[in-house]
């Protein structure tokens, strides 16, 4: 999880955290090798890598926490289309399980951070449809129509 995916975070017992690097490049401190006292914790959505939340190799579908993530990094950046682009695009809106991930990192999300607003924010917006409808065939008439 800390490797590959980029998702955990070691914090040294007693130390500073090290998720206080906040500039988005998914470089933070060094992470170091287990040792008494560690814990593991999420990684910030800012630190994470900016190409998280889209598939992987072979066309494999992003974990649900990648998601959340990549949502809330479009969020910041104003364009609500591409938000909608985005969760249309993996049918996020209607997915119950994505709903509870956002609701589970919300509740781990301090109170009045920045995190936890965007979060919120995310938990309620209603994403406008960006499918394209399907075109209506009709049948040519018939001589008993």
């Amino acid at each position: 999880l800390a490797g590959r995916l980029d998702l955990l975070s070691r914090r040294q017992g007693g130390g500073a955290d090290e998720d206080e690097d906040d500039d988005g490049d998914g470089q933070g401190a060094e992470e170091t090798g287990p040792s008494s006292g560690d814990k593991a914790r999420l990684k910030s959505w800012r630190r994470r890598r900016k190409d998280v939340g889209l598939p992987g190799a072979g066309g494999t579908p992003p974990p649900l926490i990648d998601c959340v993530h990549r949502a809330m990094r479009l969020w910041k950046t104003g364009e609500r289309g591409q938000v909608d682009g985005y969760l249309n695009e993996r049918g996020l809106p209607h997915n119950e399980l994505f709903r509870r991930v956002i609701q589970a990192v919300l509740e781990l999300a301090e109170e009045g951070s920045e995190e936890r607003a965007t979060l919120e924010k995310l938990q309620r917006h209603e994403p406008a449809d960006t499918a394209v409808a399907a075109p209506t065939v009709t049948r040519p008439p018939t001589l008993f129509s």
